[in-house]
């Protein structure tokens, strides 16, 4: 074998051992921020799940988690996945889902709106959980 091919197949083995091409997913979410106007109860939101690295992934719940200005939880949401796959680098899959407010966050005047809602910033928190976790974060905006 040539030094070069020797010198890549020892790489590659170093960094599959050291972790660095395990199997992992990434979560990207639109529109970013969400934003939400008096009467308005649910917006489109795009999930963009990307993989990354080499070999079997596992993945366990899918956990959707509104929280306040003070990070306290407000909604929250979870979903059995209970599925495994192999994965390879850059394989995209792309989920449209309303998001919608919970009862206690629906207003049912203007005033309330603006008196309860309008100018805060929430956090949409979405985790994927099993053998390797990935999490995102949007804000969720009361105009």
């Amino acid at each position: 074998m040539k030094r070069s091919t020797k010198l890549a197949v020892v790489t590659l083995l170093a960094l599959t051992l050291a972790g660095c091409l395990q199997a992992s997913l990434s979560i990207k979410i639109t529109p970013n921020p969400i934003t939400f106007e008096f009467g308005e109860v649910s917006k489109e939101v795009t999930f963009k799940f990307t993989t990354s690295g080499f070999g079997q992934l596992k993945l366990d719940k899918l956990v959707l988690e509104l929280l306040d200005e003070e990070g306290e939880s407000v909604w929250n949401d979870e979903i059995e996945l209970d599925a495994s796959a192999f994965v390879v680098p850059g394989i995209t899959h792309t989920e449209k889902h309303a998001v919608e407010l919970p009862e206690e966050l629906r207003t049912a005047t203007q005033e309330e709106y603006d008196a309860e809602l309008k100018g805060k910033t929430y956090t949409l928190s979405v985790a994927v959980t099993g053998g390797k976790s990935a999490t995102a974060k949007v804000d969720v905006v009361f105009e």
